[in-house]
């Protein structure tokens, strides 16, 4: 009898680490990492650290979605700045985005919070601001913000937190792209500012070196500098962020090697 009850929790315990260990598999095959990266935000001249900024994305194999998540934490005139933003894109031919979800904190406390989803035809926004942004009061109650649906903008619609990782799907091979919109989500830490659409963009890939690696470059229609430069190697993985709009990014990884 003892050695039957001993079997039998024997195959009990192989049964449950077996589900365990398989739903555990299937989980995992369940999404690809794309990218995990951190930086720290130092000042372009003085070298000084501000803040930390962080990238995640996956690529949801079932539903082929790409999910970014973007996290900034920066000191800003005596305050500590929060924001977080996930941007999702439908992984398509062209790639497309369908929703997005961005907070944003000021001293630990919630600032603003809000969403966009597009459809094929329109887009529309909607977000709540909590705090103002100016003075730190709490707004009471919170003031509600949303637009009606209106068209998607013209163009190749591509997320400042994006092009790190959907840049080179977009423009394959050496190359530029014009009629870009570029976005920047959320526009600023304070509601209604949740969104901005700038359109008129140009999104230019230059030629790889021996080695494989190139620069991908977004430019505004009136500089001949860019707002956001990233180099990636030859399988298209970051290698550096040397700017993002005003921010200078060294990788956190990179200064313990």
């Amino acid at each position: 009898m003892k050695k039957s009850v001993t079997l039998l929790c024997a195959v009990l315990a192989w049964t449950c680490l077996f589900h365990s260990s398989f739903a555990a598999n299937e989980k995992a095959q369940a999404y690809k990492t794309i990218c995990n990266k951190a930086y720290k935000i130092v000042a372009p001249n003085k070298g000084k650290q501000l803040g930390l900024y962080s990238i995640n994305a996956v690529l949801k194999k079932t539903s082929k979605k790409i999910e970014i998540v973007e996290s900034i934490s920066l000191n800003y005139r005596g305050k500590k700045v929060e924001i977080k933003s996930t941007v999702i894109y439908q992984n398509t031919s062209p790639l497309f985005p369908i929703q997005g979800i961005a907070e944003t904190k000021i001293n630990e406390k919630l600032c603003m919070k809000g969403t966009v989803k597009f459809s094929e035809m329109a887009v529309e926004f909607e977000c709540t601001g909590f705090l103002n942004k100016r003075t730190d009061k709490a707004i009471d109650p919170p003031k509600k913000f949303a637009n009606k649906k209106q068209p998607i903008p013209e163009g190749i619609i591509i997320f400042q937190s994006a092009l790190p990782v959907i840049g080179p799907l977009i423009l394959p091979k050496e190359g530029e792209l014009k009629n870009i919109v570029f976005v920047e989500f959320p526009d600023d830490i304070g509601a209604p500012e949740l969104i901005n659409f700038k359109k008129g963009y140009r999104l230019v890939r230059g030629k790889a070196d021996k080695k494989g690696e190139y620069d991908l470059k977004i430019y505004n229609p009136h500089s001949k500098n860019s707002v956001s430069y990233v180099r990636f190697n030859k399988d298209d993985q970051i290698i550096s962020i040397p700017s993002y709009g005003k921010m200078k990014l060294v990788e956190i990884e990179e200064e313990k090697k």
